[in-house]
């Protein structure tokens, strides 16, 4: 098997596997003891993973050559091809899509009908590394149709398309655990990396720290534009995390979450 297979098989499927060898960890050694492990909520949250992994495979089965068609005909410029050594084209086009990615986190939070989407994956109440895996099928693919453009348009090398890809997936499990580390740990990794604390912390639902650390894997960009807290003002032991009471869900099932973008009140 080639590399770039490998690690497109990881960037589909490595999120679940991750998640799974995350549960006995979170149960283990809980960074906040308060965390939900119950079985239904574990069960529902990976159904919805699975159902928004094959909504968009099928999506980009259909769909994906005429995106890239549409998005070549405004193509813009190659970062591919930039008279510069390959390690520092792949930083700098690493850093484009970990941008883009700061920006679309940044627009679903300002943007209603984004937000919309977006809630589902806040609807979570007590986040774990299944968080994760909570994100409505549309929201996914919005995101997808996105950044494949912007691939596209900039001309951005398959290597690192497929890289961050993987690395992104699977981080995205890590930065929801809900696993107690050494805090030193923590003090260096906060500067390089978007740590579970510094995510966990997005997720309270206080809303100057609700609409903080947009940053996918690295925190450069909410130290740039301001966005950066790296803890609840009452401290991780009192977060509430989840929704508002006003935009809560009514009940907590695989049918609400679904619907729950298109529904005032759910």
């Amino acid at each position: 098997m080639r590399w770039d297979e490998l690690l497109t098989i990881i960037a589909w499927i490595g999120p679940f596997v991750f998640a799974v060898m995350f549960l006995p960890l979170e149960k283990w050694f809980p960074r906040l003891r308060s965390a939900s492990r119950a079985h239904a909520r574990t069960i529902i949250i990976f159904c919805i993973g699975v159902t928004t992994l094959i909504s968009l495979f099928l999506f980009s089965v259909f769909f994906q050559e005429h995106i890239v068609d549409a998005a070549y005909r405004v193509h813009l410029f190659d970062f591919a091809k930039l008279p510069i050594p390959v390690w520092l084209n792949f930083i700098l086009c690493f850093l484009l899509i970990d941008f883009a990615t700061y920006v679309i986190h940044f627009a679903e939070h300002k943007l209603s009908f984004l937000w919309r989407l977006h809630r589902v994956h806040h609807a979570d109440f007590s986040v774990t590394s299944t968080t994760g895996l909570l994100h409505h099928p549309l929201e996914t693919i919005l995101t997808f149709v996105f950044l494949l453009c912007a691939y596209v348009i900039f001309g951005i090398p398959v290597v690192v398309i497929i890289v961050y890809g993987a690395l992104t997936a699977l981080h995205s499990i890590l930065s929801h655990s809900n696993i107690r580390y050494p805090k030193i740990l923590n003090s260096y990794l906060k500067y390089l990396i978007v740590t579970p604390d510094i995510h966990r912390t997005h997720h309270s639902i206080v809303p100057r720290e609700g609409n903080s650390n947009f940053g996918q894997i690295l925190p450069i960009w909410d130290h740039i534009f301001g966005t950066f807290i790296e803890r609840p003002q009452n401290g991780f032991a009192a977060i509430k995390m989840g929704l508002p009471d006003g935009d809560k869900m009514k009940q907590w099932s695989f049918k609400s979450l679904l619907y729950m973008p298109f529904s005032k009140n759910e």
